[in-house]
């Protein structure tokens, strides 16, 4: 299955073929982040989480993808993100804002190494 990705870069490679140009097509080496959230102490899941995915560009933290919510058994997953340097953030709590808990974990995404 393509992805929306692949298939704009399809697009524009047709468009460019018809109109006689030469194109010159850059793939960024893109991965995916998934895992669990769990309540520390119970290796339970939490009701529910909000995730960010976030990069830090010019000093500050910046959300890569809107925010999410795990899934009931804590899962989640983040899809097609580039190379490079991230957090997730993640929130947990009830109505009460004083009840929440805020942590972030510092993941990666590295290109493979082309093969020979």
């Amino acid at each position: 299955m393509l992805s929306r990705l692949e298939k704009l870069c399809a697009h524009q490679a047709e468009f460019c073929a018809r109109e006689g140009e030469d194109i010159k097509l850059v793939v960024e080496p893109v991965g995916s982040i998934e895992g669990k959230v769990i309540v520390e102490g119970s290796n339970e899941p939490p009701p529910a989480a909000c995730l960010r995915l976030q990069s830090h560009d010019h000093g500050c933290w910046n959300n890569v993808r809107a925010p999410m919510l795990s899934a009931v058994d804590g899962a989640f997953q983040f899809s097609d993100v580039a190379a490079g340097s991230y957090r997730i953030y993640a929130q947990i709590g009830t109505n009460t804002v004083s009840e929440w808990i805020d942590d972030a974990v510092p993941v990666s995404i590295e290109p493979a190494n082309p093969r020979a």
